[in-house]
């Protein structure tokens, strides 16, 4: 087995078990689902205490700083690694650290946190499954491309349509009862402009964020035709913001899509 074999079938990460996060200090970043995880080191490996296993190495709790009223915060620390099957023989990664917040403060006072423990330990995990490519496209940051991101939703659509990548992906559907019958929600598709990349959305004004940016930042541009238009639309009349008018705002929304539709050149020269 070549050097980077385990790592090159590890390495990329479905956009589709992650969400983006914002930490104090002005920190963002991607984290990856744990469970997302499990199921990536079984079907490499096999069967969780068959063909890999995490082995906590220690674990212990620390004081913080002082909180209101004199208390500590305190934090809850897991150092572990990662044992994996291979050929017959076990291996193990170099060990990691996982931390979470046990003893803290929010705006409602001085909190005991009771699912530290599991927290630290799926912190550990994540960070000794990096070390063999479980999500090194977001470490690398592969997932700061937008483009990146759609084309890795796109492979992801096509495996679980047996490989028709360009087949219309199922949408989502609910009862909406101002319309009657059932409607797609959250399956805005940019089509055959973005060359079948699809993506997931739950407000319609997100989509049409995420439409500009891939306009901006694609530079062999394509405006989507009518009948894509005619599509999205169709999709996006109950989804309104609650308190605002149904009719205003999704004309409005309707009115940025058509102009987003509008040819390069007719655009330039409107300019």
């Amino acid at each position: 087995m070549g050097h980077m074999d385990i790592w090159s079938a590890l390495e990329k990460t479905d956009p589709n078990y992650t969400k983006t996060f914002k930490r104090g200090g002005g920190f963002s970043g991607t984290a990856i689902n744990g469970t997302y995880i499990v199921r990536r080191l079984t079907e490499t490996f096999g069967p969780c205490g068959k063909g890999w296993r995490f082995v906590i190495e220690d674990e212990r709790i620390e004081d913080g700083h002082t909180l209101a009223k004199g208390d500590k915060a305190r934090v809850h620390i897991v150092r572990g690694h990662l044992a994996y099957m291979m050929e017959g023989t076990w291996y193990e990664t170099s060990p990691q650290f996982g931390q979470t917040m046990l003893v803290s403060q929010n705006k409602h006072g001085v909190f005991t946190d009771e699912e530290a423990p599991k927290k630290s330990i799926t912190d550990c995990i994540s960070k000794c499954a990096v070390l063999l490519g479980i999500g090194a496209d977001i470490h690398l940051g592969l997932f700061d491309d937008n483009k990146y991101v759609n084309t890795r939703l796109a492979e992801e659509a096509a495996k679980k349509n047996g490989g028709a990548g360009n087949s219309k992906p199922k949408a989502e559907t609910r009862t909406d009862p101002r319309a009657g019958g059932q409607h797609e929600v959250g399956a805005y598709i940019l089509w055959d402009a973005f060359g079948m990349e699809t993506e997931k959305f739950e407000k319609p004004g997100d989509f049409l964020t995420a439409l500009a940016n891939n306009v901006k930042d694609n530079s062999a541009w394509f405006a989507p035709n009518a009948d894509q238009v005619a599509h999205i639309e169709g999709t996006m009349g109950h989804l309104v913001p609650d308190g605002q008018s149904g009719n205003v705002t999704y004309a409005k929304w309707c009115s940025k899509l058509r102009k987003l539709a509008t040819p390069p050149q007719t655009a330039l020269e409107a300019g």
